[in-house]
């Protein structure tokens, strides 16, 4: 996936795979900007586009990158815009250790 470069923390090496056309992907970045997919967005924006995904497509995956340097408030804030529009195919990415 290009796009911002991150430094991913370290997970185990059995990790589900959510590929696809429909996957979007949320960066937060070291400062704690958010990225939906390649795009700077606030979390009200996050959450305006993903509603609107979801009112069009009820069900899609959706991938969290997330620095291993980022504040883990910035990765919770994004989990709960996640909660509140209902998407529950969610995964975490992380590296092999």
């Amino acid at each position: 996936m290009k796009g911002t470069k991150i430094d991913l923390p370290r997970g185990s090496k059995s990790q589900p795979k959510l590929g696809g056309p429909k996957t979007q992907a949320i960066t937060v970045t070291p400062d704690g900007k958010i990225l939906l997919n390649t795009t700077p967005v606030t979390l009200a924006d996050l959450e305006s586009r993903l509603g609107t995904l979801k009112a069009s497509t009820p069900e899609f995956p959706v991938v969290v990158r997330g620095d291993r340097a980022v504040q883990y408030q910035g990765v919770m804030d994004v989990l709960d815009v996640l909660g509140r529009l209902g998407i529950t195919q969610i995964g975490l990415a992380t590296q092999a250790k």
